[in-house]
């Protein structure tokens, strides 16, 4: 790939390619840093090469084709590492845009109807604002998938919204057949709800994100399927040296990367 292909130098590069400077993954959106850096610290500081192992083993041998499709079907609409970031820090995602225009509850009813005879499908109640029974998905790739809809003000569409949590609370389910169990999560998921009050961030698995529902991060409507298969391979890559040739798949699949001059790294 030449130097016109990317807008970069070979010494931009070769800068982006082996940088050790690293900033911390906290939801902060104000943060400007690499995108080999991001997905890097964010693979080495949240997951340990045991994680990956497991996290690749859960995805090609344990996981089912619908929770894969599930995942495939959110990432697709993730054109922006940062976007990836937050979403994996527990983002409140809408499927929606500033004009009004809404997914129509596609996923929503898409996701139900695929998992509801799921051992992993549960119906929930949380402090979320839902027109609909919100449903929770306990995956092996992606955790606790929350996922409700609303009705969009300006074009009165409803759309389905999703976050990812680091702890659910109990179920009902869970107090019947195990009430010990059912007191830890509950726990657990007190505990990061005062962390939500303090920090006024969204705790997720992998750290926190800025994008409460008060304040979501809306995905749009135009999903690009060759986005889902770049965000999978990267993410479950057995290395974190990123090349080339990932810029370039990031590229073809109309991932944003844009670089920043003055400091010779991308922005995000």
């Amino acid at each position: 790939m030449s130097d016109k292909d990317d807008g970069l130098n070979a010494e931009s590069r070769k800068r982006m390619l082996h940088s050790k400077e690293f900033v911390a993954v906290d939801g902060n959106s104000d943060s400007q840093f690499s995108i080999f850096a991001q997905l890097r610290q964010m693979l080495d500081e949240r997951l340990s090469r045991g994680a990956r192992n497991k996290l690749r083993t859960a995805y090609e041998q344990e996981t089912s084709d619908v929770e894969k499709r599930v995942m495939q079907d959110i990432l697709s609409h993730i054109d922006d590492p940062e976007v990836l970031v937050h979403f994996l820090c527990g983002a409140h995602i809408e499927f929606r845009d500033e004009a009004g225009n809404t997914d129509s509850m596609q996923y929503y009813t898409k996701w139900q109807e695929e998992n509801k005879k799921l051992h992993w499908y549960m119906e929930r109640h949380s402090s979320h604002k839902s027109t609909n029974q919100q449903v929770g998905l306990n995956g092996k790739i992606l955790g606790h998938i929350l996922i409700g809809t609303r009705t969009d003000p300006q074009s009165g569409q409803s759309y389905t919204w999703v976050q990812l949590e680091n702890n659910p609370s109990g179920t009902l389910r869970q107090l019947i057949l195990s009430p010990v169990r059912f007191l830890l999560q509950s726990l657990l998921h007190l505990l990061d709800y005062i962390k939500y009050k303090v920090s006024g961030k969204n705790i997720g698995p992998h750290g926190r994100s800025d994008y409460t529902e008060k304040n979501p991060l809306k995905l749009g409507c135009s999903p690009r399927e060759e986005r889902a298969k770049v965000w999978e391979e990267l993410l479950l890559k057995e290395s974190t040296d990123f090349t080339e040739s990932d810029v370039y798949k990031m590229q073809q699949a109309g991932i944003k990367i844009k670089p920043t001059p003055q400091e010779n790294r991308l922005s995000i």
